[in-house]
């Protein structure tokens, strides 16, 4: 009887308690439908990818991917709140979306801007969930190995916690995805899925692309200040399919023309007189150019390139070289001297003395004789 007695006891219990948590979890689902952001049921998430230069460089010509994980279920997160339990999330809960488009290009983006976008999506497949409840799950952008980063590159390598509430649907039965909760690694506060990756924008460490002038100038007392000194120059990028932005500035800066853009691996022509100059930018340290001039001594013309005297090769005097920080100068000077020509005046200057003299006798001579008569 007593052990008929002790059974029926912890039955009471056990129907206690299971009743306790179902109510718990009844109102905690109901308390997640108030925290909804968005109205009715979630089926996305977005997804963001930023790009962001110091305005003078083209988008980069590569290709970003992301990767989604299911959390450790560790812990628990708060919302509104209101403290809830997390578990793991379900394998293949959070699909990305096919139609992502996280390839950046020059040609396809054909302008300069101080930032490019693509917008992509995270699917909520809800039918490979079972059950209502806060499941954890990772998204983080795939940083490339060493060797295979797009160099200039930094790379946004912080970690998105993303917590998907699934609750019952209130009418009909079903679940549905009522709310999602993102925070980026290392913070608390709320978040996206935007993902930035800096090109150049910045000081320091974040200055990753550069720019390089090169000037013109004539010199000599022969030198033709208004003659116009035919170039060519040639970026050789350690990333394939680059443009660059090319500026030529006119004397005094009085004028300025924009060529479209220079492709890397494709041979400028360009031409320069003396004040002028042809400024390029987005150039990372990994790029190599090559800066040639047409060689002008037949002409009578020295050429120096940033105070060295070149050889001419080929019909060129050229140099090649790395940008590795801003504002770099390739100075270009052509000059022209011809020495005085004094040795006329050396060679006749003793018969022209003589004749002089001369002529001043000739005159005492006649002075004289006109005197004595």
């Amino acid at each position: 009887m007593k052990e008929r007695i002790l059974y029926m006891k912890r039955r009471i219990i056990r129907l206690f308690t299971s009743a306790l948590l179902t109510g718990t979890m009844v109102m905690t689902m109901g308390g997640m439908s108030a925290l909804a952001d968005t109205e009715g049921a979630i089926s996305s998430i977005e997804l963001k990818k930023v790009v962001t230069t110091d305005g003078n460089t083209y988008a980069p010509n590569t290709t970003f991917e992301f990767k989604i994980e299911q959390g450790n279920g560790e812990g628990s997160t708060s919302i509104g709140g209101q403290t809830f339990l997390v578990q793991p999330g379900v394998e293949g809960g959070l699909v990305l979306d096919q139609a992502n488009q996280f390839s950046f290009s020059p040609v396809q983006m054909n302008q300069i801007a101080d930032s490019y976008t693509a917008d992509g999506k995270i699917n909520v497949d809800i039918d490979k969930f079972t059950a209502p409840g806060v499941y954890h799950y990772t998204v983080r952008e795939v940083e490339p190995e060493l060797d295979q980063k797009y160099d200039g590159i930094l790379y946004d390598n912080k970690v998105r916690n993303v917590y998907v509430f699934i609750q019952n649907k209130e009418a009909g039965t079903g679940l549905e995805c009522n709310y999602v909760k993102i925070v980026k690694e290392g913070e608390d506060s709320k978040s996206d899925l935007t993902f930035t990756n800096n090109y150049g924008q910045g000081e320091g460490d974040n200055d990753t692309t550069h720019d390089v002038t090169i000037t013109k100038s004539v010199t000599g007392n022969q030198g033709d200040k208004g003659r116009a000194f035919t170039f060519t120059a040639e970026i050789k990028s350690s990333n394939e399919g680059e443009f660059y932005k090319v500026v030529l500035e006119k004397k005094d800066g009085s004028n300025t023309e924009t060529i479209d853009h220079m492709e890397s691996g494709k041979s400028e022509t360009f031409t320069l007189k003396d004040g002028e100059s042809m400024h390029i930018y987005g150039l990372t340290q990994g790029d190599t150019y090559t800066v040639s001039e047409e060689d002008y001594s037949k002409d009578g013309y020295i050429t120096t390139i940033d105070g060295k005297q070149i050889a001419a090769e080929n019909g060129k005097v050229t140099k090649v070289g790395n940008v590795k920080v801003d504002g770099e100068t390739i100075k270009v000077e052509n000059n022209k001297t011809v020495s005085t020509p004094t040795g006329l005046a050396l060679s006749f200057g003793p018969y022209a003395l003589m004749v002089g003299l001369a002529g001043v006798f000739g005159a005492l001579f006649l002075r004289k004789k006109r005197d004595e008569e």
